[in-house]
């Protein structure tokens, strides 16, 4: 491969990964608990569940090459088998933690109810 498409490539990639990191650059000074939660909190709470779910969806990905490339070994298809398994519980936490909020506040019967 070139240089200019490895750059391409890397740039891409550090652009990705950081891009999130520099909203969190600007100072905010939280005066309260509610302050804090709104500026800093649920953004990186926001950000986390978007990474499980990246994940969790890259992981069924791998499973399902696995499930091509096993050519019906026994022990290839029970690994891809298990990692499917394991990215299917995975994405089932990570949604399950993203309604928790709404979960909660529908059964004790909050009116307005937000996930953060």
């Amino acid at each position: 491969m070139n240089t200019p498409l490895k750059a391409l490539r890397y740039a891409l990639m550090a652009g990705t990964f950081l891009g999130p990191a520099t909203t969190f650059a600007i100072p905010v000074v939280a005066t309260d608990l509610e302050s804090f939660t709104v500026s800093v909190l649920c953004p990186l709470l926001d950000y986390l569940f978007t990474l499980a779910l990246i994940v969790g969806i890259i992981m069924a990905l791998v499973a399902a090459y696995k499930y091509l490339t096993s050519s019906g070994d026994p022990t290839k298809v029970s690994e891809a088998h298990r990692t499917l398994t394991y990215a299917a519980i995975g994405l089932a936490v990570a949604i399950l933690s993203g309604s928790f909020p709404l979960l909660v506040g529908s059964l004790v019967g909050w009116q307005s109810v937000s996930r953060c």
